[in-house]
């Protein structure tokens, strides 16, 4: 569907600088346009005109489709059906072994504390003495002083 604007335009070319003479086939196919020729080409460059819109459209914007999804796209948000997920499986696996589950939520939250843990992560802090930055990356912690 990707090619379809591409071949809009370059179908209603010959209508639109009214090349196509009377038929049954190929153009604005009513009635009127059939009795008169004048009718014919006058609506037959008026459509062109709009397929060629139209197509123009279809190249920039895309199909309907990719319109709507392309609206709908910042509306969402993309972490929603993950975190879903990982709620539904969390409380699957909860029925169905509450004991493991427990233990692997609190190992987690023991390393998720130890890690965001400013002794842990080598953060600087200021002498109040000395004016100088000094690094606490938790040597001073282990070596006891």
């Amino acid at each position: 569907m990707e090619a379809l604007g591409p071949v809009l335009i370059l179908v209603s070319i010959p209508l639109l600088f009214r090349w196509i003479p009377q038929n049954r086939i190929y153009g604005f196919r009513r009635l009127a346009t059939l009795r008169k020729t004048s009718v014919w080409y006058d609506a037959n460059a008026l459509c062109a005109r709009h397929l060629i819109l139209l197509g123009l459209a279809r190249v920039k914007f895309g199909g309907p489709m990719q319109a709507i999804e392309a609206l709908r796209e910042p509306r969402e948000f993309p972490w929603v059906g993950g975190f879903w997920l990982d709620v539904k499986l969390g409380v699957r696996m909860l029925r169905k072994s509450w004991g493991l589950t427990l233990v692997g939520g609190l190992a987690m939250t023991v390393v998720m504390g130890t890690a965001s843990s400013p002794s842990w992560l080598g953060t600087r802090r200021r002498s109040a003495a000395s004016g100088h930055h000094q690094r606490d990356d938790g040597a001073a912690l282990l070596a006891g002083s």
